[in-house]
């Protein structure tokens, strides 16, 4: 087992699909996706950029070492390969670079960012916040610096969140990090969710428009009662789980 226990079976997720309650048609949400809503979150992407570690894992690969069929997992997930990140890699190391990126495309200068939001499910530490260690290490000194993690959503919940604060006019310029090195936490004895794991980073720079593009509303809805769907039940403060 690497740093945290490995995540449960995807059967979990399905059954939680199937049953779920909490159905929501699109004439139910509509409204909110109209010009005239409270919702209106208009920011724009300025650049954005990515970071993907070097070892390059097929199908193939998986089939020989796991025995699992290269072409059931080509059928089943759609997926050719996937990236592993090296055992000296972290979620900042990888953030830090896609963070480089998107700011150059941007030509944003560090010092000119005003909020730091790494959206992961596998930080670096419980604490401090990778975030913490992605601003200092891309010299945004000028920037508040927090972490988000809501599972596989963090990045998109990431960019929500940004476009509301540039909205408000809290911030002006955002930088929104999604990274997670899921492979660190994968279950090798389940074939239905490992095969599909695969490590690395997205960024984006985030500025507030009065114009009508960009990001202009999104929304968002939890079933808590699920929340044994997908788990990775290590580091918390539940009994058991340090």
């Amino acid at each position: 087992m690497n740093n945290f226990q490995s995540l449960r079976s995807n059967s979990l997720i399905r059954k939680a699909v199937k049953e779920s309650s909490h159905v929501i048609k699109a004439e139910d949400i509509a409204f909110k996706f109209q010009p005239e809503s409270k919702v209106l979150t208009k920011c724009v992407m300025l650049g954005t950029g990515y970071a993907v570690p070097e070892k390059i894992v097929t199908n193939e690969d998986i089939e020989k070492k796991y025995g699992v069929a290269s072409d059931w997992i080509l059928k089943t997930t759609g997926i050719q390969q996937r990236c592993y990140a090296k055992d000296d890699e972290s979620c900042s190391s990888l953030g830090v670079i896609a963070a480089q990126k998107a700011m150059q495309v941007a030509d944003m200068h560090p010092l000119d960012i005003d909020l730091v939001i790494t959206a992961s499910a596998c930080g670096d530490y419980t604490a401090p916040p990778t975030s913490c260690i992605i601003q200092n290490k891309i010299g945004a000194k000028n920037a508040a610096a927090i972490d988000i993690n809501v599972a596989c959503l963090s990045y998109v919940w990431g960019i929500q969140l940004a476009s509301h604060l540039l909205h408000t006019n809290t911030y002006k310029n955002i930088l929104v990090i999604g990274v997670d090195l899921a492979t660190r936490g994968a279950n090798y004895e389940d074939e239905k969710t490992f095969i599909m794991l695969g490590d690395g980073a997205g960024s984006a720079v985030l500025q507030h428009t009065n114009e009508e593009k960009g990001i202009l509303a999104s929304y968002f809805r939890s079933d808590g009662s699920r929340w044994d769907a997908a788990t990775i039940l290590y580091g918390g403060s539940f009994p058991g789980s340090a």
